[in-house]
């Protein structure tokens, strides 16, 4: 009784999926936009059915399978007593008693077919589905797929353990052969990648592809015994396409992109090439080959720079487009959201590789001078596009943002030093009763003691005719801006020594009145101790 009363509500369920045509129903309303079902009988798809307007295609197909298996249960019913019942734009297929499904005429175009022609294929597919069905459920069919599921499975078996031999094989192999072989590489003294590093790659790579192996292996015995058996057929089919889909997508997505990576190509080649061109260019300019009037060389390096990121810059515009994926959304979201990054947290970055190009440009100074940057004294060592390396007299290193050189001045002590000399200057206040000419002598005998100085073109200046005393400065000029520090300490002690020698006493920044002895250290007092005096027991003379 139950399984009658289940026949007859399959049999309602299938008789509202045909709808068979009587002259006072009206034609099934279907819409060409509604999607297309399989409809799928042991994992083997037969046809599709499009969905109706109140029956969507999903469980048209469902219903219409479900008929076909039902059919296929009872043997009773002659597989080739499928008959086909045309009407007016469709076709009712039915078997014996049960009917199966209504064919539209839209589902005909679909594969441009008439609708009596696709009526006989899909008699074909069902009739053929009916036998298959019956077949596969035979005890001396699934016997034999039995043992040949069980042969499968050693066989499988017996594969992996190959696999696995052949790796542990291959590991001896590397382990006895290639490890002993295996070096640092490095260039000249510079080490690159370590032994260590070069052999974990080949174990990873070795130990990848084994697994790669085995996965493979057992997906594909899994997928010939699956199979077999009708129930689990639709389970291996969709194990294929699960693996087979992947592929589809990145062969056709490749092939699709053909046209787009032979433009990058070209692209690319042409960028190089313009790259190269420029690359010999400046540096024929910075060697001195090629002169052009008003570039000085110096400049060649930072312009060939400034250039090629023109050149690159250019080259991803225009190759934007045609990069794969560049019109996806998520290709448009991470341009905008670097975008952003670079807008706001590049600001600094870009005024300091401005400021560094204006730097060079400007030819404030140069590698090798120096210079005064703020409180910082300092030789030139290295100026790039963010900031300049000065190295200060006490040999530290300072790096300075080039966009502070920019906003402050910098003074250059050594660009005119090679013309016309760094002139050293240093202020001595003497008495009102000194003669300003013996002054004057005085600090330039001073000089013409000093050693890496020009001393034919020092001179002197009244700087100042101050309240207690007179302000004298010495000028003179030195080719050597490295020493300065150096020769204004030997300066000074020459100045020293000479206003001691002749008995004129130098002031003190500010006193109320005039000692009774003078403020002088006697030539017999210039070596007291700890002091040692030369091996000439005259002291040094100024001059």
């Amino acid at each position: 009784m139950h399984k009658k009363l289940r026949r007859s509500l399959l049999t309602a369920l299938v008789l509202l999926s045909c709808l068979p045509g009587f002259a006072q129903q009206p034609a099934i309303q279907t819409n060409d936009d509604l999607s297309m079902a399989p409809v799928v009988v042991d994992g083997v798809t037969l046809f599709e059915v499009r969905g109706i307007s109140f029956y969507s295609a999903e469980k048209r197909a469902a219903a219409v399978a479900q008929a076909i298996c039902q059919i296929a249960q009872d043997p009773a019913i002659d597989p080739g007593s499928v008959l086909l019942t045309p009407s007016e734009g469709r076709v009712e297929i039915t078997c014996g008693k049960y009917p199966i499904c209504t064919l539209l005429e839209s589902e005909a175009r679909q594969e441009r077919l008439t609708v009596a022609n696709y009526g006989l294929i899909v008699k074909e597919q069902i009739a053929g589905a009916i036998k298959r069905y019956r077949h596969d459920r035979e005890s001396a069919v699934l016997r034999g797929k039995l043992l040949l599921a069980a042969g499968l499975a050693v066989a499988g078996l017996l594969l992996l353990w190959l696999v696995f031999r052949l790796s542990c094989y291959l590991n001896r192999f590397i382990n006895s052969k290639v490890a002993l072989r295996l070096r640092d590489v490095q260039i000249q003294s510079v080490q690159i990648v370590r032994r260590q590093h070069i052999w974990s790659a080949l174990q990873f790579l070795l130990r990848l592809t084994e697994i790669l192996l085995a996965i493979l292996v057992s997906y594909l015995f899994l997928y010939e015994i699956l199979h077999l058996f009708p129930w689990t057929r639709g389970l291996s089919d969709s194990l294929l396409r699960q693996l087979v889909a992947p592929l589809r997508v990145i062969i056709g997505g490749g092939l699709s992109q053909l046209p787009n990576l032979f433009f990058l190509t070209v692209l690319f080649v042409i960028v190089r090439f313009a790259m190269r061109l420029v690359k010999t260019i400046f540096q024929s300019i910075e060697s001195g080959q090629v002169k052009i009037a008003g570039f000085e060389t110096e400049w060649a390096l930072p312009t060939y720079r400034l250039t090629r990121l023109l050149i690159i810059a250019f080259a991803l515009v225009v190759a934007y487009p045609y990069i794969p994926g560049s019109s996806s959304e998520a290709f448009k979201g991470f341009s905008v959201f670097f975008g952003v990054l670079i807008s706001l947290g590049a600001s600094s970055l870009v005024g300091n590789v401005i400021a560094g190009y204006s730097v060079t440009y400007r030819r404030a100074f140069r590698v090798g001078d120096r210079i005064k940057a703020g409180e910082h004294v300092g030789e030139v060592r290295e100026i790039r596009l963010m900031a300049t390396r000065l190295r200060t007299l006490k040999n530290e290193e300072v790096t300075i943002p080039n966009a502070k050189l920019i906003g402050d001045e910098v003074l250059n002590y050594s660009a005119l030093a090679g013309r016309l000399g760094l002139v050293l200057h240093t202020r001595v206040g003497i008495g009102y009763e000194v003669p300003w000419r013996q002054v004057e002598a005085m600090l330039l005998e001073a000089a013409r003691a000093t050693g890496g100085v020009q001393h034919d073109r020092a001179f002197v200046l009244l700087k100042e005719l101050g309240d207690f005393a007179v302000v004298y400065e010495l000028n003179v000029p030195c080719a050597e801006p490295a020493r300065m520090e150096a020769l204004y300490s030997e300066l000074h002690r020459n100045i020293l020594d000479a206003f001691n020698k002749y008995g004129v006493q130098i002031m003190t920044p500010a006193y109320e009145g005039d000692t009774s002895d003078p403020k002088i250290v006697a030539p017999a007092r210039w070596f007291a101790a700890p002091a040692v005096p030369p091996k000439d027991p005259q002291p040094r003379q100024p001059g």
